[in-house]
């Protein structure tokens, strides 16, 4: 194979690796997505909750807040690890997938390079 062929092998190779590694990404934030909203609606729950409670001020209904509002501690702390976890997997996707494009990006000026000196010769050959 002729170092043309060569290149052209490596840049193809190296877009299928990009289109892993940002599918990798896509799927990474996505998980990452349903966590956050979770805790946004846990959040909000919270807050209505309260006002709730306020708002009625009866022993009942304060007792009942109270309950509720240790659950969705308990909740959020339980999410809080696979945030994290979520979020270290979306950052590596987010850095493989700007390796990968690099990578693509590097391939494609040598291959731009590469036509421009063929026909760079090809014309030196022509005025000859």
């Amino acid at each position: 194979m002729s170092r043309a062929g060569d290149l052209a092998a490596l840049a193809r190779l190296a877009a299928l690796e990009r289109d892993r590694r940002l599918q990798a990404l896509r799927d990474a934030g996505a998980a990452r997505a349903v966590t956050l909203a979770a805790l946004a609606q846990l959040t909000a729950a919270q807050a209505e909750a309260l006002e709730a409670a306020r708002s009625d001020g009866s022993p009942a209904v304060q007792q009942s807040a109270e309950h509720f509002q240790d659950w969705i501690r308990a909740r959020k702390a339980a999410l809080n690890p696979e945030l994290a976890r979520e979020t270290a997997a979306w950052l590596e996707a987010r850095a493989d997938a700007a390796t990968a494009q690099g990578r693509r990006d590097v391939l494609d000026r040598l291959a731009a390079q590469q036509r421009a000196e063929r026909l760079r010769q090809r014309r030196a050959r022509q005025q000859d």
